[in-house]
């Protein structure tokens, strides 16, 4: 058995997911959580304060300090981890959302890609229908319908 194009870009993205959904594990669910509640927060606070003093270059700054200062307010949530049966629920939702999260940016990015790159570019690359047939993981990503 050798390997084909299809073959190594399976091999790519299963490594891929794998290293999302350990990261995932390690993180927790509660911490991704807080991390995207920081992240929309550290926005709001930034706009607010754009709209109230009018100077749209300090969006940037005001962000990340805002960022920062709500990163490290949330990293008392880490105290999840150590509560025996609800920290193991912890990661393994971690897990399960770094996956879902993963295939929802792959889908979305390949959806685009093939739909903005021609065909005969991903056929020059070697990226043929025949290849993409032959691949378990690539082609649920791809839409050919």
């Amino acid at each position: 058995m050798y390997l084909r194009d299809g073959n190594i870009i399976d091999i790519v993205l299963a490594i891929l997911f794998l290293l999302i959904v350990i990261r995932g594990w390690h993180v927790g669910l509660v911490m991704c959580v807080a991390h995207i509640a920081v992240l929309i927060a550290s926005a709001m606070i930034a706009s607010v304060f754009v709209k109230m003093t009018g100077i749209i270059p300090l969006y940037g700054i005001v962000f990340i300090i805002a960022a920062a200062v709500l990163g490290k307010a949330v990293q008392v949530l880490k105290v999840v981890e150590w509560i025996p049966l609800i920290g193991i629920v912890n990661k393994a939702g971690g897990a399960f959302a770094g996956f879902i999260g993963a295939f929802l940016v792959f889908y979305i990015l390949f959806g685009f890609l093939f739909r903005v790159v021609p065909q005969e570019m991903w056929e020059r690359w070697g990226l043929t229908q025949e290849v993409i047939d032959k691949t378990y993981l690539f082609k649920a990503f791809i839409d050919r319908g």
